[in-house]
């Protein structure tokens, strides 16, 4: 009996022990403001409805624009961050201000914004509303202060990087084309400048013409455009030598020009023409080209060649391809969003050569090496 009555005694003092702690530990059942505070938990995957990508090749970052206005910016493992434009406006362009710790963003409300990452926090610094013209393409030179911003109506601005104030050199649609071109050109659909000398600028309108501008004798020298409607130029690169330039076309045929001669182009290809010659290849018709890059590195190397589209009819956005040399690899089939390689060097002068392929799909990105034994 007194073993259990040693037991009763513990069990006593275990039930005292609750009820002391009850009695001195009230809990609050009342919701505070506190309670409802917003905290970043994380984010994990690509952001909804991914749009465009841009690369800064020295920090080696990544920033992904979405159609919600977010932009996310990637780095090394551990560095992260999210920004939103106030209007929540579709971000259409990214591009980094390579190493100077900015990025310029365009929106489709015809807004231009830049902000600065050289903070854990990104801030945005200024905003530019073009109101009466959407922006359709943009460029900065690699150390350059100069963004061109090209319009849909065919005019190009030029904006001060630092300032972020539009300059009074305007390079005006009527003023580029030809005195027997009487028609608007269309939009602006790319803009590039020669690796060895950016004072010469290459605008490509929707239209399919192609202009070689020089900024400091405010007049065109050249005008290339194909006697075919369906050869129209949808998109270019240089050479980084400076002489050559490749354009795609809306056939799905590449070129290759020498920017001195704009009467016809020295190469003329159908990559995914069915035909078994070029003539054969001519009367075929192909998906439009939507980008190009063209990389011929320093003496000894393959040249590499890769654009978007291009396809059999019915493949419209679809496809990426890579040329090296006269080996053509489709690496990807799918609907392509936007494109970008990773290079050794900003400077085109250098013939840098491409590390890493990223590829912008619907639901994912996709990175390719170039460099390793599998590369495509």
């Amino acid at each position: 009996m007194k073993k259990f009555a040693g037991i009763k005694r513990v069990l006593d003092g275990l039930n005292g022990t609750n009820n002391d702690c009850s009695s001195n530990q009230d809990i609050n059942d009342k919701l505070t403001a506190e309670d409802f505070i917003l905290a970043k938990v994380g984010r994990y995957g690509l952001p909804y409805h991914a749009t465009c990508i841009a690369l800064d090749h020295v920090q080696k970052l990544l920033a992904i624009g979405t159609a919600t206005g977010a932009i996310r910016i990637c780095g090394k493992p551990g560095v992260e961050c999210h920004i939103n434009h106030e209007t929540n406006a579709a971000v259409t362009m990214l591009l980094f201000l390579i190493n100077e710790g900015g990025l310029v963003s365009v929106c489709n409300d015809a807004s231009l914004h830049i902000w600065s990452i050289r903070q854990n926090k990104p801030a945005l610094i200024q905003s530019l509303n073009f109101k009466k013209e959407r922006i359709t393409a943009i460029h900065n030179p690699f150390g350059w202060k100069w963004l061109y911003v090209g319009t849909e109506r065919g005019n190009v601005y030029i904006v001060n990087v630092e300032t972020f104030r539009v300059s009074g050199y305007v390079i005006q649609w009527n003023h580029v084309i030809d005195v027997t071109y009487k028609h608007n050109p269309g939009p602006v659909v790319n803009i590039t400048s020669n690796p060895q000398d950016e004072n010469k600028l290459l605008l490509t309108f929707e239209s399919g013409i192609c202009v070689l501008w020089d900024v400091r004798s405010k007049k065109y020298t050249q005008t290339y455009q194909m006697d075919q409607a369906t050869q129209t130029i949808t998109c270019v690169c240089w050479n980084g030598d400076g002489k050559q330039f490749m354009a795609g076309h809306w056939n799905g045929a590449t070129s290759v020009w020498n920017y001195k001669n704009s009467k016809k182009p020295e190469e003329l290809q159908m990559p995914h023409g069915s035909g078994k010659s070029s003539s054969e290849n001519e009367k075929n018709v192909c998906c439009p080209i939507l980008k190009i890059e063209w990389y011929t590195g320093k003496e000894g190397d393959i040249p590499l060649v890769i654009f978007s589209g291009g396809m059999s009819a019915g493949n419209k956005n679809k496809g990426l391809t890579l040329i090296r040399g006269r080996s053509k690899n489709l690496v990807l089939s799918d609907f392509i969003v936007d494109f970008q390689c990773l290079l050794s060097t900003p400077r085109m002068a250098e013939l840098p050569e491409p590390l890493a392929l990223f590829v912008l799909l619907r639901n994912e990105i996709v990175v390719f090496d170039l460099l390793g034994p599998a590369a495509p």
